[in-house]
């Protein structure tokens, strides 16, 4: 009998005593028995922590990416209506509050959060953009 491959199926998988019994050909109880002689609930639950650490450590670097390229996306945004400040006439009412709409627009991309459903795309339409503003 492949003690080692049971071991390693149940460690890794999340699979029962009595799937594996059938898998095998053996029984639950002597599964049961060598799980527990060499502890392998023990390992199945180091193992699982270990799995848990390292996918939250990719996510985590996932997500930092993204948060570099949502901000540096803002930051040229927020050079844009820089310049827009420096065209538009103090008294142009409608022009600033145009603007004003991009910056609350701009804080929403920078507040932006994955839902962590997996790949997916965001559009943004900067309402009151003026393309006398620059591209």
């Amino acid at each position: 009998m492949d003690w080692t491959a049971i071991k390693t199926e149940y460690v890794t998988t999340d699979t029962s005593y009595r799937k594996l019994s059938a898998k095998y050909g053996v029984s639950s109880t002597q599964i049961a028995n060598h799980a527990k002689s060499e502890k392998w609930v023990e390992e199945k639950e180091r193992f699982l922590a270990k799995s848990y650490t390292k996918t939250l450590e990719a996510l985590s670097d996932g997500y930092k990416e993204r948060a570099k390229r949502i901000l540096g996306l803002s930051d040229k945004i927020l050079d844009k209506i820089e310049k827009a400040l420096d065209i538009v006439e103090v008294t142009d009412i409608h022009a600033i509050r145009n603007i004003t709409v991009v910056l609350k627009d701009l804080k929403e991309i920078q507040l932006f959060k994955d839902d962590g459903d997996g790949p997916s795309e965001m559009h943004i339409t900067v309402g009151g953009w003026d393309p006398s503003w620059g591209q």
